[in-house]
């Protein structure tokens, strides 16, 4: 029940504002509520990893 609490108020914001898009990391996976299906990314992964390689990949496409 927590996690869902904490996130409640950022699937709102996301939901009201059109400029704004929704990203959660979890290391299991999970899904986007309805009214923000199209506006987020759900990514199951651990974060340092995920980071990691965000950061490789931002690199290979800056040179």
């Amino acid at each position: 029940m927590t996690p869902s609490i904490i996130k409640l108020p950022f699937w709102k914001m996301a939901y009201k504002n059109e400029k704004v898009f929704y990203a959660c990391l979890n290391q299991m996976k999970s899904s986007a509520p309805e009214h923000i299906k199209d506006k987020g990314i759900y990514i199951a992964g651990d974060l340092a990893e995920t980071l990691r390689d965000l950061k490789e990949n931002i690199a290979g496409k800056e040179m």
